[in-house]
């Protein structure tokens, strides 16, 4: 009797030092901004600083949701013969990003290998599920998956864990190629 599978892999992004360089940048300039909004009309004689606190107010709610929304992670969650992509944003908003199954993939495989350039140069457009802003294909932790099905082709890159590659030799022996995977031999 065959039984199911369910694996969940997580990746959270990392950020870049250009991430780091916006937040600062963008918390200054609102900061500046809010300040000579509030305080320029009290010095010409207007008092309008209920209108002023309150789109500051807004305008500060903004930025802290654009701040946020640079922390995100992906989860790949594979139930049987079923993949589906989330983007958790800020670990509360859950986005989802797509769903195929492992039928329609027509290479799984390490990045590293030959099929890589060819699946991407083929792709309609690549999702990046890995920890890093860019793939590096060189990574043998990171796997790819081709699909070919009623929405077009695309390429997927995500990270591997040693738990996907039965999954994946089970559901689509030809498509997935053989990989020897070491096993962890557990402490006692």
């Amino acid at each position: 009797m065959i039984q199911d599978s369910y694996i969940v892999q997580i990746a959270q992004r990392k950020l870049t030092t250009i991430n780091y360089v916006f937040m600062v940048t963008v918390s200054i300039a609102t900061l500046i901004f809010i300040l000579a909004f509030n305080i320029l009309p009290i010095i010409f004689g207007f008092n309008i600083i209920y209108f002023t606190g309150i789109l500051s107010f807004f305008l500060v709610v903004g930025i802290v949701f654009l701040i946020r929304g640079m922390f995100f992670e992906y989860e790949v969650e594979i139930v049987n013969e079923m993949v589906t992509i989330c983007k958790i944003v800020a670990k509360k908003k859950r986005v989802f990003l797509t769903e195929f199954s492992l039928r329609d993939c027509v290479a799984i495989g390490p990045s590293t290998s030959d099929k890589f350039s060819t699946a991407v140069k083929n792709s309609a457009f690549v999702l990046n599920c890995t920890e890093d802003p860019k793939y590096d294909h060189t990574k043998s932790e990171n796997w790819f998956c081709h699909i070919k099905n009623d929405d077009g082709e695309y390429s997927i890159i995500f990270p591997f864990s040693d738990e996907m590659y039965p999954v994946f030799r089970r559901f689509n022996p030809r498509g997935t190629e053989i990989v020897n995977i070491v096993k962890k031999e557990e402490e006692t």
